[in-house]
C-alpha cells in the first residue's frame, strides 16, 4: 500500500490518475483493499474483461458489485473463458450488457474505455457491437463516450483514439 500511495500521490499531483488493473486475481476481494486505502490519491480500478473471464474464480457480477464504485477505466476484449484471446467484443462469452447496466446504475458517465482486440480486423466489429448494445435505452449514459482502440498491426501495437459521436447520439435518442 505504501508504494501505491506514494505513486498514486505523485500521479495525482501531475494531474493524472493511477489505475490498477486486474490480471491474475481470482476475486475482487484481492484488490478492494487498495482502492479503499488509496481514495485520497484517487487511485482507480481498471477492469480488464478478458482477464476477469479467464483468471477469476468469481462471477463478473460479483466483480461489478464490489468494485464498480472504484471503476474508472475498462479494457474491453472478449474470449471464450479458456485463454486470454483478445478477440472482438461480442464474439466470445463475456456479458458486456451486465457491465454497462451496473455502471449505468452507479454512475452518470461511463469510464474511459479501451478496446483491446489483438487483431486489427477485430477493432471495428467491437465498435459495431458496442453501438448495437448502446442503442438499448437501459444503457444510456449522460455524455459522449471516449474510446481508445488498441490492436496489433503486423505484430506491432496500433492505436486509434476517437470520440464516438454517433454512439453518443444514439445513446440519447
Amino acid at each position: 500500500i505504501e508504494l501505491w500511495s506514494w505513486l498514486g500521490g505523485r500521479v495525482k499531483d501531475a494531474g493524472s490518475l493511477l489505475m490498477l488493473e486486474n490480471v491474475y486475481e481470482h476475486r475482487p476481494e484481492d484488490m478492494i483493499v487498495f482502492f479503499e486505502q488509496l481514495q485520497e490519491q484517487c487511485v482507480g480500478f481498471c477492469l480488464d474483461t478478458g482477464h476477469q473471464a479467464v483468471f477469476s474464480r468469481t462471477s463478473l457480477k460479483h466483480w461489478m458489485d464490489l468494485l464498480s464504485p472504484y471503476l474508472m477505466q475498462l479494457h474491453l476484449h472478449d474470449n471464450h473463458g479458456i485463454k486470454d484471446d483478445h478477440i472482438a467484443v461480442g464474439k466470445g462469452q463475456i456479458d458486456f450488457i451486465t457491465i454497462f447496466k451496473k455502471l449505468k446504475a452507479v454512475r452518470q458517465d461511463p469510464p474511459i474505455i479501451t478496446l483491446e482486440p489483438h487483431k486489427e480486423g477485430d477493432l471495428w466489429p467491437s465498435f459495431e457491437y458496442l453501438e448495437k448494445i448502446w442503442q438499448c435505452k437501459a444503457l444510456e449514459f449522460g455524455r459522449s463516450v471516449r474510446i481508445l482502440g488498441h490492436t496489433q498491426r503486423n505484430d506491432k501495437p496500433f492505436s486509434v483514439m476517437t470520440s464516438i459521436q454517433a454512439m453518443a447520439s444514439l445513446m440519447h435518442q
